[in-house]
């Protein structure tokens, strides 16, 4: 790890094949991208076992990178969502092991000897960058067909939070004081992942942690149970260091609600009195090739 870099674009394709851009010295195709552009980064890197495996100046296993110890047990390749304490362990790290200091400069190479140099300029991307993609399309076609649509619910939420107007209503979301957005957020060694989950500053409360469960099909007793292990997950591991009030999420599409599932959403509440608020229950119609999200009362 050598340091931090902000994304500079919207997210894009590349077109898989011979022909896309560095595949040829990369040997794979990396399809979904974005322009990125340097932050704070330094010469030394921190190696994974440094910054994984090595816990001196670690007195309490809540301290630990468990975000990416959670990745490398998956094996997953891709983007980790890793939370803000996590983030500021790992960049303290790498600031220790260069004694504070960064390289000052806009364009950098990496120059075969483990460590990152200082270049005149940064070669222009010589890809594709103006093919964007809507998921909205494809995941109403899904639905409308009855076909599996989760994954692009997923998608198009984790895009649209703090963009989309119903949908930030009915998720009480304030795009200026969202801090932190994650997606498939690793909960356990068991590979239990929170579909989505956001943290935002509230005035008079301090601080929103908002565990999100989506479904694709009608709300039942059994969500809270999934619900139930993301909270004991977040009290133990994400609180300790990122305190705030829990307030758990449950989206479906729009249908008629049980009894069952009524009484499943109250008997959950009442046992959780005093630990986080009370379940708020989301349901999305499609409405004119766009999703409409309504906060439900049950």
């Amino acid at each position: 790890f050598y340091g931090i870099y902000r994304i500079d674009s919207e997210p894009f394709l590349e077109p898989a094949g011979n022909n896309q851009y560095l595949y040829t010295s990369l040997g794979k195709n990396l399809t979904f991208r974005a322009l990125i552009k340097p932050y704070r980064v330094f010469a030394q890197g921190v190696t994974e076992w440094e910054a994984l495996d090595n816990i001196q100046g670690v007195n309490d296993p809540r301290q630990m990178l468990w975000s990416l110890i959670y990745r490398k047990l998956k094996g997953n390749r891709g983007n980790t969502m890793i939370t803000i304490p996590e983030a500021e362990r790992l960049s303290n790290l790498i600031s220790a092991k260069n004694n504070h200091r960064d390289i000052s400069g806009a364009a950098f190479s990496y120059n075969g000897h483990c460590q990152i140099a200082l270049q005149a300029a940064a070669p222009p991307y010589a890809g594709n960058t103006n093919i964007t993609f809507d998921i909205l399309p494809r995941l109403i076609s899904k639905k409308t067909q009855g076909q599996a649509y989760e994954s692009h619910l997923q998608m198009f939420i984790a895009q649209q939070i703090g963009r989309h107007q119903s949908l930030n209503s009915a998720l009480k979301v304030n795009p200026q004081t969202i801090e932190w957005i994650g997606n498939e957020v690793s909960c356990g060694v068991g590979m239990q992942r929170i579909d989505l989950m956001f943290s935002q500053t509230v005035d008079g409360i301090g601080r929103e942690i908002v565990p999100i469960e989506l479904k694709a099909v009608a709300a039942s007793d059994d969500n809270v149970r999934q619900i139930t292990r993301y909270i004991d997950w977040i009290e133990q591991y994400y609180q300790p260091t990122q305190p705030g009030i829990i307030r758990p999420v449950l989206i479906c599409p729009a249908s008629v609600l049980s009894a069952q599932t009524k009484t499943a959403f109250h008997t959950f509440n009442a046992a959780g009195a005093g630990r986080h608020l009370p379940l708020e229950y989301i349901e999305f119609t499609d409405r004119n090739g766009n999703l409409i999200f309504t906060n439900t009362p049950y």
